[in-house]
């Protein structure tokens, strides 16, 4: 998940946030009434692959020009950006570069937050000159806005297939999806950390993947990663806690190494709508309209949000617009300039009960023992998901009985731990495949 740098200063977010991980954790531990999307059983069709479309070929040292040059950065002028070089050597970005690529789009079918059959895109990265079979990185992106920066595109003009570069180039099949809501699915509304839609888009990506490697000739040696960082880091443990839990049999899971994950939109919404000073209202925004349409709240967005901005934020996030543009056109003060007093006052206190179960039921780490070996990356230094929500992040699963490992990336803010925590994975994973 990402955000601007008009964030409160990174001490008090990470103990407020700390002290309400804590109480919520406590609160909500033994509720077990919520439950969400059982539709999800039924597999029928899932992953079928519709079609697939060559895109583009890239050779190494424009693999190596575009890492390096980072495409996405005129877009977000907003982030607290520092110089690459103070976080990663580029010796080791360019000893991570071996192959050129393929990247190609595929379609498939997968199913809505309602159980109603649609149609999902993703990127696939194919690695050239391989000549054996190699594992699968499933690679959850982060969260955009701009629908041509979904990587089923297949370009970088913000996000796009960018993240996938270096592990597909350094001798992986990366399958890179869409999630509902953008591309194929665009008529759908984003599931933003809602994480059974999306671990579902995921899994149904995986097998699309698998039948189009099949088509194209390639070979996949059975090995599974999965890894993603911020949006990418919640899809990720979503997709994890998913495959244990009901494809097991299916997915030969080997190491998952989520990077940056907001895993408690509870604790965060408590914050984040509780704060007096705005906090990312891109992402707030649009996570408060997730909710409301995709648990069929159905309510005006007038319930939430004051105007004039009620009445622009579905043109605001209709997919045409790009990060620094939507969050130019919202309010960068006071949390009372976007959100409506009265809503604000119910969610701070005893009301709101259906969107605040709603968080509650897409909380990550509760009920869960996780049984894939886990390495969980962020930068000390992030605003965005502060480092400390991320140490308790990783000492509640390791508590339960995970094999979970915290990794950290010293001194370095949200986007720019994004290349040390790739290569970091890809030496990790490394270790792990067995085609090598």
């Amino acid at each position: 998940m990402k955000g601007n740098r008009r964030l409160p200063s990174r001490n008090i977010l990470s103990m407020a946030l700390i002290l309400i991980f804590l109480f919520s954790s406590q609160l909500f531990a033994a509720d077990e009434s919520v439950q969400v999307n059982e539709v999800y059983k039924n597999r029928i069709q899932r992953g079928r692959l519709i079609s697939w479309k060559f895109l583009r070929s890239m050779g190494t040292r424009q693999i190596y020009n575009d890492v390096i040059n980072m495409p996405f950065l005129s877009s977000y002028k907003t982030f607290d950006f520092k110089k690459l070089d103070q976080f990663t050597d580029k010796k080791k970005i360019k000893a991570a570069i071996k192959h050129p690529i393929s990247v190609y789009q595929i379609i498939y079918e997968t199913v809505d937050p309602y159980g109603n059959v649609t149609p999902a895109s993703g990127a696939v990265l194919v690695p050239q000159g391989v000549n054996r079979p190699v594992p699968l990185w499933a690679l959850n992106r982060g969260t955009i806005y701009y629908d041509l920066d979904s990587p089923s595109y297949g370009e970088m003009s913000t996000w796009g297939i960018w993240r996938a570069l270096m592990p597909a180039s350094s001798g992986y099949v990366v399958a890179m999806a869409d999630y509902l809501g953008f591309g194929a699915s665009k008529h759908l509304r984003h599931p933003y950390i809602i994480s059974k839609p999306t671990a579902t888009a995921v899994v149904d990506m995986m097998r699309a993947t698998r039948a189009f490697t099949q088509e194209l000739g390639a070979s996949l040696n059975g090995q599974v990663f999965l890894q993603g960082m911020s949006e990418g880091g919640s899809a990720t443990l979503a997709t994890q806690r998913e495959i244990e839990a009901y494809h097991a049999d299916e997915f030969n899971l080997v190491a998952s190494a989520p990077g940056a994950p907001p895993s408690v939109i509870s604790s965060m919404m408590k914050f984040v709508l509780g704060s007096d000073r705005i906090i990312a209202p891109q992402i707030f925004s649009l996570i408060v309209m997730s909710y409301n349409e995709v648990y069929q709240m159905n309510r005006p967005l007038t319930d939430f949000f004051k105007e004039p901005y009620a009445g622009i934020l579905e043109e605001l996030h209709n997919l045409d617009h790009d990060n620094d543009y939507i969050t130019n056109h919202l309010p960068k003060k006071k949390t009372t300039d976007l959100y409506q007093e009265g809503f604000l006052e119910a969610f701070r206190g005893t009301g709101e009960q259906q969107l605040k179960e709603a968080f509650v039921a897409n909380d990550l780490l509760l009920g869960w023992i996780p049984k894939t070996k886990m390495r969980i990356y962020n930068g000390t230094a992030d605003k965005i998901i502060p480092y400390k929500l991320t140490q308790l992040t990783a000492k509640k699963l390791k508590k339960a009985g995970g094999d979970v490992e915290l990794v950290s990336i010293e001194g370095a803010p949200h986007i720019d731990s994004m290349i040390p925590i790739t290569l970091l994975s890809i030496a990790w994973f490394d270790e792990l495949r067995t085609d090598q």
